[in-house]
């Protein structure tokens, strides 16, 4: 009995521990409130399963961290943050990162083998035209047509292996923009970057294996 207690605590302590970490992770990696807050309230909300206001805040995430660090690079940066109004996520704004040496290849969606070769035309990249059609309103390409209406219905479930897949993507940009950032004096000194937590939404991802079969 005293054995099954404690393998009982461990299991409970292990599991809080392994939810703070998700909680907690985007603010105690990037340590920047301009942008790790949208990263952070938009896993929150994917885990209420509010799905497009948790879509839209980390692909705002996104676009903010680029935004900022591209800023905070200039040669002319004296600490008073400013950013341009046009410089919003696209394919030009990730080339002029990536020359600046930020890791943009993390942005790549799962199976886009050719993001960097895209990243060069007009072609949006993934996760830059998931952007456009969740943030302007656009989401109808996530429609599904029910099969025994065969009428199409739009729901916010339709975008949850989106969200699981977008939550996934953004955990590995903020931990390698965190060893950025740190190599450019852009994080706070002293502070470890933590390791990569768990997706919670790792059951919501795509089955790619069991498809391919």
């Amino acid at each position: 009995m005293i054995d099954d207690d404690d393998d009982l605590r461990e299991n409970f302590l292990a599991n809080v521990k392994a939810r703070h970490a998700q909680m907690t992770y985007f603010a105690t990696a990037l340590m920047n409130p301009a942008f790790h807050w949208f990263f952070t309230q938009g896993q929150q909300a994917l885990q209420q399963e509010l799905y497009i206001p948790g879509v839209s805040s980390l692909l705002n995430g996104i676009e903010a961290s680029l935004r900022v660090t591209i800023a905070q690079l200039d040669p002319g940066y004296d600490g008073d943050l400013a950013l341009s109004p046009y410089q919003t996520l696209s394919n030009t704004l990730l080339r002029k990162a990536r020359d600046l040496g930020v890791p943009v290849q993390n942005l790549a969606w799962p199976g886009e083998d050719d993001f960097q070769q895209k990243m060069e035309t007009k072609d949006n990249v993934f996760i830059v035209q998931l952007r456009h059609d969740v943030c302007h309103g656009d989401i109808l390409r996530f429609i599904e047509m029910m099969e025994y209406e065969k009428i199409p219905i739009l729901t916010p479930e339709s975008l949850r292996s989106t969200a699981a897949e977008l939550l996934a993507v953004s955990f590995a940009w903020a931990h390698d923009l965190a060893e950025f950032r740190a190599q450019h004096g852009r994080r706070p000194a002293g502070f470890e970057i933590p390791g990569l937590p768990e997706n919670p939404l790792a059951e919501w991802l795509p089955r790619r294996a069991e498809a391919a079969t």
